[in-house]
């Protein structure tokens, strides 16, 4: 779901019917080169297109719990930056029972949003590198439950990721896990945080920025460039 050949296949939802219960899963991703706008109707489906708009009300016209997955976001970054807050935030106010987002590879918080979960990033599922930042070497699970189309209990199973295998967090890699999520968490829910983290995201990211774009124009004769200027 979520990628196909045509406009009504990509943004066409998963429908499941289980023990009574209806429930749709949309699944979307940011304007990268794959996104069906950049390539004639053809590829995933956007985040900000408003066909995703009305999947979640036609799913919720239906009477289903409507499940959003979402491939967005900053990458490493603790935090979502405010258009992220947002757009997931607008899914809710049209219908969605919860939101669920990937692609940061770190874990972020969880904001309740007009009495919805908002999970902005669950960090990896079983991606190893040897010398990747500690934070990417853990990841979350989440077992959803859903009872007459309504989404009735979330369990969230954190756990770390070895080189050969992913295992749940127990003891006190678990309550430290906790406690880490909870802050994130608050964090989530702070605009003004997270407005002044992403402007000073901003500095220290431009000048590199900047720099990576000359390189790439004169990377063949970058010396030449700058005794030019």
């Amino acid at each position: 779901i979520g990628a196909d050949l045509t406009v009504d296949k990509i943004y066409k939802p998963l429908l499941i019917n289980k023990k009574k219960s209806n429930f749709a899963i949309i699944n979307v991703a940011d304007g990268e080169q794959s996104s069906e706008g950049l390539n004639n109707n053809i590829g995933s489906a956007d985040l900000e297109s408003y066909h995703v708009y009305d999947s979640i009300r036609n799913e919720k016209n239906n009477n289903s719990a409507v499940i959003v997955i979402v491939h967005a976001g900053i990458e490493f970054s603790p935090v979502p930056p405010p258009f992220i807050t947002k757009i997931y935030q607008s899914y809710i106010d049209c219908g969605a029972d919860i939101v669920i987002g990937h692609h940061p590879h770190v874990i972020q918080g969880c904001q309740m949003y007009r009495e919805k979960p908002i999970f902005y990033s669950l960090g990896h599922f079983y991606l190893y590198r040897e010398n990747s930042r500690p934070q990417e070497k853990i990841g979350m699970l989440l077992s959803i439950s859903i009872s007459k189309n309504n989404i009735s209990r979330i369990k969230l199973k954190p756990f770390k990721i070895q080189s050969d295998k992913i295992s749940l967090l127990k003891g006190g890699e678990l309550d430290k896990f906790k406690s880490k999520f909870k802050y994130l968490s608050d964090k989530c829910c702070n605009q003004e945080f997270i407005h002044e983290f992403f402007c000073e995201y901003v500095n220290i990211k431009k000048y590199p920025l900047v720099f990576r774009r000359i390189n790439n124009l004169y990377m063949y004769d970058l010396c030449k460039f700058f005794i030019t200027v």
